[in-house]
């Protein structure tokens, strides 16, 4: 008997004070860990919004530029309070979303903060739509002077867009992001539309 107690004695083991060490041990790493994790998965869900805001952005830009392209007749009109460029795209006299070739209308809400296509939203988080030139004909209807340095009847510059693209607050942004994009595009043989 004695040499069983002797063999129980004998056996390495951890003692209460040392198990109590490494559960605390082991608790603070995953304390560490989950923050970590926290802090990853934030920043993550924030990069996301951005990128799809940017590609939102950049998607609106991309269509103006290209339905620009196509237009037959570019006008501007900012008289609603709403920023719009509609497009001629066929030879029907005046701007028809109807038409068999429809024209296109772009349609920014500022206080709602979307793009509209044709009254469709293609996009929102946008903040600021400009174009340059502002206007493209005088109070009389016809192309604006300054648009035609050299007196040929055509505008001389591109027409520049820049869209600002923005990123609201929330639990991951702590304050408002803007995103300015620009692209330009010639309309120097576009028939301009008087508003």
């Amino acid at each position: 008997m004695r040499n069983i107690i002797q063999r129980i004695n004998d056996e390495k083991a951890f003692t209460l004070i040392e198990v109590i060490i490494a559960l605390t041990i082991f608790a603070i790493l995953s304390v560490s860990i989950m923050g970590i994790m926290i802090n990853f998965s934030s920043t993550t869900g924030r990069t996301q919004r951005q990128i799809e805001t940017l590609e939102n952005a950049r998607i609106v830009l991309d269509f103006m530029i290209e339905e620009i392209r196509r237009a037959k007749g570019i006008q501007i009109d900012n008289l609603t309070g709403n920023q719009i460029l509609a497009l001629e795209m066929n030879d029907t006299p005046g701007i028809d979303t109807s038409a068999s070739v429809p024209d296109v209308v772009f349609e920014f809400d500022s206080l709602a903060k979307q793009v509209y296509y044709n009254g469709v939203i293609l996009s929102d988080n946008i903040e600021l739509i400009e174009f340059e030139p502002a206007n493209l004909v005088d109070a009389d209807g016809n192309l604006d002077p300054d648009l035609d340095k050299n007196k040929d009847g055509l505008i001389d510059d591109n027409f520049k867009i820049r869209i600002r693209a923005l990123i609201p607050q929330d639990n991951h942004v702590k304050k408002d992001v803007d995103y300015d994009i620009t692209g330009e595009v010639s309309i120097k043989y576009k028939k301009i539309l008087a508003n």
